[in-house]
């Protein structure tokens, strides 16, 4: 499942503003998209993140287990030369109709984490917006199925122009 030589694509960085904000016409996310994003055999590539990353790229999700409250997978990413992975965990939610999940800080404990709520998702081009909550910024993260993370830029720049413009906002 997992090709070790792949190249990094992009290098995490927001590409324009880093607040884009997502039209409420593109706020459509439901519950069973989230579990449908989530339950993918593919990884889950991080394309565009509004928080730093420091020295660290490529970052990916390898599903491990996937049920309707939790959702566990490996964490994968590149620092340097070297490639590193943990297991991870995120209990899954549904507030207000906006699906999310909690990225627990401790993967043996429940509770206590960050929260990202999902805001967009479009199964043609792979694509989820997740916003991260309890900033008085808005903080986001674009995540893509491995297969659309392998396109060339071109092949992207749609997708990349819609969102890198705007703020997102809950």
């Amino acid at each position: 499942m997992f090709v070790l030589f792949l190249p990094c694509l992009v290098r995490l960085a927001s590409g324009g503003s880093s607040q884009p904000e997502i039209p409420s016409n593109l706020t459509n996310a439901t519950w069973p998209n989230l579990l449908e994003f989530l339950g993918t055999s593919e990884e889950i590539w991080l394309k565009h993140s509004s928080e730093s990353t420091g020295e660290t790229d490529c970052y990916r999700w390898e599903k491990r287990n996937l049920t309707n409250t939790t959702y566990d997978y490996f964490n994968w990413y590149r620092k340097g030369s070297q490639k590193k992975n943990y297991k991870e965990r995120a209990e899954l939610f549904n507030k207000s109709t906006t699906p999310g999940m909690r990225l627990l800080d401790n993967p043996t404990k429940s509770g206590k984490g960050q929260e990202y709520f999902m805001r967009y998702w479009n199964r043609t081009e792979t694509c989820a917006l997740f916003v991260r909550s309890g900033h008085t910024t808005t903080q986001g993260e674009e995540l893509l199925l491995r297969e659309a993370y392998k396109k060339k830029p071109s092949e992207n720049r749609t997708r990349s122009k819609r969102f890198s413009q705007a703020k997102m906002d809950q």
